[in-house]
């Protein structure tokens, strides 16, 4: 073979060596599946990015040390900060220690989060990346799952970039965090259940007169009933419904959660 055609052909070998693997950059957000869960087969930030490794990422929230009533919506916060870095993304999801996606998220700052990976996680957006003296905080809202105590604890799961801001996928540093929560083992969500209604025999005795509606679930989260306007002392039977968990939500005139409740009927 004439020279003339050999070196060509020994630039493009080595450059399919030796070329990184992935050459985009993930700047709106990760595609999904990312976190390091094992709902996500453990894969992260750094099967794109590879990426070393950092410890300076949190996630709070705002669910009480009692524990999340299923139904209601918390504030989640995820943080991140490096040094001399100024270009900051994310993923995160809930599961439970099957890997199960639990809970459903909720964007509200859509300029710089948006959900992924069928919505059962959050990401950056193209926007949300900017960081302010080497950190970086973005907070959404997460509605608790589940209705049966059999859903537990949820394990909060993210897989962070610290970006070198090249727009490669080397030179990078993932971090990662988590935060575990437990099901409430209260029955009541901030006030006495008893100011409001009393559950007995698979009934409900409405117990005020300030209740604008009663809302009850099924464990799947479908709504099931809706009663407007209850009266005083009316009694609504729970007789016809199957034997499970069900969630009770009262609310008042300006739409306002009274209580929100989980039930059995047996």
């Amino acid at each position: 073979m004439p020279r003339i055609f050999i070196i060509p052909i020994l630039v493009i070998c080595f450059s399919l060596v030796f070329y990184p693997k992935k050459t985009t950059s993930f700047g709106n957000g990760s595609p999904g599946g990312k976190t390091g869960s094992l709902g996500d087969g453990l894969e992260s930030c750094s099967s794109c990015h590879y990426a070393g490794d950092g410890q300076n990422a949190s996630i709070s929230s705002n669910i009480p040390a009692s524990g999340y009533i299923p139904g209601e919506t918390y504030t989640i916060n995820l943080s991140i900060n490096q040094n001399n870095i100024s270009k900051f993304g994310f993923e995160i999801t809930a599961e439970n220690q099957q890997g199960d996606k639990k809970g459903i998220f909720l964007i509200t700052n859509s300029s710089e989060t948006k959900t992924t990976n069928n919505n059962t996680a959050v990401t950056h957006t193209a926007s949300g990346v900017n960081g302010i003296n080497n950190e970086k905080n973005w907070s959404f809202d997460w509605v608790a799952p589940g209705f049966a105590a059999s859903d537990g604890e949820v394990i909060f799961y993210s897989s962070l970039i610290a970006a070198n801001g090249d727009g490669q996928n080397t030179g990078d540093t993932k971090h990662s965090a988590s935060l575990t929560v437990q099901e409430s083992t209260s029955n009541t969500n901030f006030v006495n259940k008893k100011k409001y209604l009393i559950i007995a025999q698979n009934k409900i005795f409405v117990n005020k007169k300030d209740i604008h509606q009663i809302n009850i679930y099924d464990i799947s989260g479908k709504l099931i009933l809706n009663k407007n306007k209850p009266k005083l002392n009316e009694v609504i039977s729970l007789d016809s419904y199957s034997k499970n968990i069900y969630l009770i939500k009262l609310i008042d005139k300006q739409g306002k959660i009274l209580l929100s409740n989980k039930i059995k009927v047996n």
